[in-house]
């Protein structure tokens, strides 16, 4: 048996799991961990035999122990880990019912809502782009964009990096936003005009004169509440919204004509 190749085009389908299963080889049974699991395969690792009957019956259960469904499968690699000490088994899913995909459905939406944020927050401060890209990925958009309106400072440290608009529209709806991150979040340039509307409706933000300038400026901001939102500016206010790159030209040259200067 070989040891484990760096398979990262098969792995990245897959997101990390981490929970208890139990491999059936005919009359015999190994325990071991499901690492990652997808729709459709699984890799398992444990004190596994390095080689046996190329069908098997794989015992899923949930880390509370209130879901357990057994899927047929199909070995379709199997390998070392790094240490050379565990078996890995990579595994296709077989003639699964719909009953037990129902329940394997379930459990799937278990193992992301407990372990997704894992991957992201065991990522080291100093994270490669790549590393970040991998942890970021292993996670469904979905999933990162529910994490991001109520994550932590530690996950949306990471998730602010997220170049998904539907994960930075999740993160701008976040109760616990500290105004330096909202600075961040609002020099990023693909936020949907929906995040733009949001941000100008909530009051932690738009009563702050130096938030409104920024939304007002921002190149996704809609045409019209860019407008309203300058017209509400002090002086000052309209002087520093003139300088900003983003500003719409149009409202550029009606806050000059006001001042009796050209933008």
């Amino acid at each position: 048996m070989k040891r484990d190749p760096k398979r990262q085009d098969r792995g990245a389908s897959r997101f990390p799991a981490g929970i208890p299963a139990v491999v059936r080889w005919d009359d015999d049974e190994f325990t071991c961990e499901a690492e990652n699991l997808s729709r459709s395969g699984a890799m398992l690792t444990g004190n596994l035999p390095e080689a046996g009957p190329h069908r098997i019956e794989v015992d899923f259960t949930s880390g509370a122990g209130d879901l357990n469904v057994t899927l047929s499968a199909r070995v379709s690699r199997a390998s070392f880990d790094d240490e050379g000490r565990q078996v890995r088994l990579a595994v296709e899913f077989e003639d699964v019912s719909d009953a037990d995909r129902e329940v394997f459905e379930m459990l799937i939406s278990r193992v992301i809502e407990g372990v997704a944020p894992a991957a992201l927050t065991s990522l080291p401060a100093d994270a490669s782009p790549q590393q970040l890209r991998a942890a970021l990925e292993s996670v469904p958009v979905a999933h990162r964009a529910s994490l991001a309106a109520r994550g932590t400072p530690r996950e949306r440290e990471v998730l602010l990096k997220d170049p998904d608009p539907l994960v930075l529209d999740g993160f701008a709806r976040n109760p616990g936003l500290t105004p330096p991150e909202v600075r961040t979040l609002l020099r990023v340039r693909n936020l949907l005009p929906r995040t733009m509307q949001m941000m100008a409706r909530d009051s932690r933000w738009i009563s702050a004169e130096e938030f409104k300038i920024l939304i007002a400026c921002h190149p996704n901001t809609p045409y019209s509440l860019a407008e309203r939102l300058v017209d509400t500016l002090s002086p000052a206010g309209r002087e520093k919204a003139i300088r900003q790159p983003g500003l719409k030209p149009a409202i550029r040259l009606q806050i000059g004509r006001k001042s009796g200067k050209r933008g």
